[in-house]
């Protein structure tokens, strides 16, 4: 098994670059990315638009798609991703923003070193208890939900976000390797 940190690739493809208001109406707080329930399609604006569009935009800590991005991935993301609409201006097709839903308590917190000692950080050297991570997901660690994760390497690949993203040669998204099991 493979854990890996997603990361918009922002200097190569476009990105969102404002959504007024987002934080204060969606948010708990600018730690909390579970977004509040009083969801309202709102529109938001490419920050790059001489770059050329990949298939995943980033706006702050979440991934926004065109909809049939997110048919592809229907499967792989059926039991971790909440899709919300959302308008890109200037661009008729539908839009869906990637709610994360799936908050697992995974990070071997004592094995798992860090920049700062004493402090809630993001690990620098991460390692996970393997038998938290018991199927192909998107998730969000509850220690440092801001970062977005995907598990892979399960015989459930139908349901590999990770392994379909390769297949499909999509593009926006950049996957850097923080963990593999023994």
């Amino acid at each position: 098994m493979k854990v890996f940190e997603i990361q918009a690739d922002e200097k190569r493809y476009q990105m969102i670059g404002s959504a007024p208001g987002f934080v204060e109406k969606y948010c708990n707080d600018a730690t909390d990315f579970r977004l509040l329930q009083n969801w309202e399609p709102m529109t938001v604006f490419v920050d790059n638009p001489r770059k050329p569009r990949g298939d995943f935009m980033r706006l702050l800590e979440y991934f926004v798609c065109p909809a049939r991005t997110a048919q592809v991935f229907a499967q792989c993301i059926e039991n971790d991703v909440e899709l919300l609409p959302i308008r890109v201006d200037r661009d008729p097709e539908e839009h869906h923003l990637w709610n994360i839903v799936t908050y697992v308590d995974a990070l071997d917190r004592k094995k798992s070193k860090y920049k700062y000692k004493n402090v809630k950080s993001v690990p620098v050297s991460w390692v996970f208890r393997a038998e938290r991570l018991t199927r192909p997901m998107l998730f969000r660690d509850k220690f440092c939900p801001m970062i977005l994760l995907v598990a892979t390497g399960f015989e459930d690949t139908a349901h590999d976000f990770y392994l379909r993203y390769q297949q499909r040669k999509a593009r926006g998204l950049r996957f850097n390797l923080v963990w593999e099991s023994s």
